[in-house]
């Protein structure tokens, strides 16, 4: 939900040629935040007052969905605007704060308040970077005092980047879906064990990729958005040479799991955890090239070719979930992680490609 409150404009204010008009279109997002939050609360507050309750957990969860998607809609903008102006300090201070915060209060609330605990300590982990974004946000803004957003301004925003926001939703939810689908698939035919296992091997192997690729990709996104406009050149170079370094930082941070997975998770982890390191063996390479593609991704914003990457997102969602319903038919589990592991890898591959190809021929390189 918080994807629908920004509609994904906030990628946008990195794009913006000037300060002020990355300023002025955060000023925008902000205001259409305010009223889908505001919307969200009149929602869950029907759910709250019927106590129709949030799966297992009691009814007053649902108002605390207002106020993650208000925090966690402001956070993204927060990180576009001071990716803008180069505020880097800042977005490893927050990343760091919700790792931590969340990490040690999620601890101490899920001791105390078993059922709910890891819940209220994401919500307070978000509203306090929320505070902490906002507070920096308004002293580096205020010199430009636009005033009220109006609904015309709002409308006219929404006209000119119909487009852009028509692909943006599109892409981020087949992504989403593409992300979760097997975990279901898993589970309906094989059950809950095999679910266990293959989601601690993604989220151990997310680790690289979420400290270090994800970081190098809004460094790239920020300067090859400059560099874009003023020289093609030197945006084909810099988009090269991204390309290059996290392929080489990726094949360094996954060739331990490549060679000794089972060994890596088993130390650390304990021997029940023995069969996702098997995994990680082979899932390694389908996420080396993920740390390649998930930041080098960004090209497809800058050159305004969104449209490409939400086709290509589009067809491998139906190709992975027809060949893992064909998998999980005919091969036992493990089988079928393995062989749905190697489809994943293919069309990473085939991403990667195009955005070789994107760069290359689109910049008359070769």
């Amino acid at each position: 939900m918080s994807i629908m409150a920004t509609f994904r404009i906030e990628h946008l204010i990195v794009l913006e040629k000037t300060i002020i008009e990355a300023a002025y279109l955060s000023e925008i997002c902000k205001k259409i935040i305010k009223i889908f939050s505001f919307l969200s609360f009149l929602l869950t507050l029907i759910l709250y007052f019927f106590a129709i309750p949030f799966f297992s957990q009691p009814p007053f969860i649902w108002l605390l969905i207002p106020i993650s998607i208000f925090s966690l809609s402001h956070i993204t903008i927060f990180l576009s605007w001071n990716n803008k102006i180069k505020n880097y300090k800042l977005i490893s201070t927050y990343k760091v704060f919700q790792a931590v915060f969340v990490g040690v209060v999620g601890v101490l609330f899920g001791f105390f308040l078993k059922d709910y605990g890891l819940i209220i300590a994401y919500i307070i982990g978000l509203f306090s970077s929320f505070l902490l974004f906002n507070f920096n946000y308004k002293k580096s803004i205020k010199k430009f005092n636009f005033g009220y957003a109006s609904f015309k301004e709002i409308r006219g925003v929404f006209i000119d980047n119909k487009k852009y926001i028509k692909s943006s939703l599109g892409l981020e939810f087949f992504n989403t879906v593409s992300k979760y689908i097997p975990n279901f698939i898993l589970n309906a035919y094989y059950g809950t064990g095999i679910v266990g296992v293959y989601d601690m091997t993604l989220k151990v192997l997310n680790i690289p990729k979420n400290i270090i690729s994800l970081n190098i990709g809004e460094l790239y996104y920020q300067k090859a958005s400059v560099f874009y406009h003023k020289s093609k050149e030197s945006f084909s170079k810099i988009t090269i040479q991204t390309f290059c370094t996290l392929f080489l930082i990726g094949f360094i941070s996954y060739l331990p799991f490549i060679f000794f997975g089972k060994e890596l998770f088993t130390f650390v982890l304990g021997d029940k955890w023995k069969l996702s390191g098997e995994f990680s063996e082979v899932i390694a390479f389908w996420f080396l090239l993920l740390f390649v593609s998930s930041p080098m991704a960004y090209i497809f914003y800058i050159m305004k070719t969104l449209k490409k990457l939400f086709w290509f997102i589009f067809i491998s969602f139906f190709i992975k979930s027809i060949v893992l319903w064909y998998l999980v038919l005919q091969k036992n589990e493990i089988d079928t992680v393995y062989y749905y592991t190697i489809i994943c890898v293919v069309l990473e591959i085939i991403l990667c490609l195009i955005i070789l190809k994107q760069t290359l021929y689109k910049n008359k390189i070769i």
